[in-house]
Order: structure tokens, then sequence, then C-alpha cells
């Protein structure tokens, strides 16, 4: 994602940078959110999912350090589910 950018660009993006812990089964983004940052997950795991039809939670997949959260809304103006 940062491939390719300038050293001072990226030092801008590393100053704007904070860390923050979430709690386990905490709800980072829900359908129809608007994503107004990216997370760079460091530690852990998360997990996709989304409800189904008849309401149950269908796993969609898992997110593990080193993946980037967020970062489609960066590329599309396209509506999405997370």
């Amino acid at each position: 994602m940062f491939s390719g950018i300038l050293p001072a660009d990226y030092q801008g993006i590393a100053a704007a940078a904070r860390s923050k812990q979430f709690a386990r089964g905490e709800i980072l983004y829900r359908h129809g959110d608007s994503e107004e940052h990216v997370t760079l997950l460091t530690s852990g795991f998360v997990k996709i999912t989304q409800l189904g039809m008849r309401g149950d939670q269908v796993f969609l997949r898992f997110r593990v350090p080193g993946d980037v959260l967020g970062a489609d809304a960066l590329y599309s103006t396209e509506s999405r589910i997370i």
C-alpha cells in the first residue's frame, strides 16, 4: 500500500498514525458505515462476518497482522459490505 511514496509523504502518514486496542468481540465496522480511516492490524485477528438471510451470523474471512482494513474505501466510490 505504501510502496512508491516519497519519504516525506511516508513521514506524514507515520506522524498521523496512532495505536488503538480493541476488545475481543468489539465491532469495528457495520454494513453501511462510512469509512473515514484505515486500520493496519499489527496483532491479533479480525473476523469479517455479515448477517445471513435468517439473521444468523455468516463468517466471511479472517484478517491477520499486516492486513489493512478499510483501504478499499480509498480506491472506490461504490458502496460495499464489510
